[in-house]
């Protein structure tokens, strides 16, 4: 490798380095993002219909293990959305969205936890 090659490899490899979230901290060596839950699961547009159903009921799923919109036993999704917004916990818009779209299925209303007696 000639040292021009190397010197471009060393500018490469300093600048990957300086590449860091802006929110991101740094603790025992290992960096951690915060982020919700939801920021995982992406709402683009599938490339089928079974695609973006499944999309949608994963987004539905992430919401209703996230604590920070309250309790989600015993209540609809549509009910937990209102809820956690009139409490002023910014539910994401997004799954109202979804959750209008899809207002006559159940599978879509109700959260994972319907059916169980908690």
């Amino acid at each position: 490798m000639s040292k021009q090659q190397q010197q471009q490899t060393k500018i490469v490899f300093k600048q990957a380095k300086g590449t860091r979230s802006r929110k991101s901290k740094t603790t025992d060596g290992f960096t951690k993002k915060e982020r919700s839950p939801l920021d995982d699961v992406s709402l683009a547009e599938p490339s089928s219909a079974s695609d973006r159903r499944l999309n949608h009921l994963a987004a539905l799923e992430s919401f209703d293990h996230d604590s920070s919109f309250g309790p989600s036993t015993g209540i609809s999704r549509l009910e937990r959305w209102e809820r956690a917004r009139k409490f002023g916990l910014n539910p994401p818009v997004k799954i109202k969205g979804i959750l209008d779209r899809n207002a006559s299925d159940s599978e879509f209303t109700e959260s994972v936890w319907n059916g169980y007696n908690l």
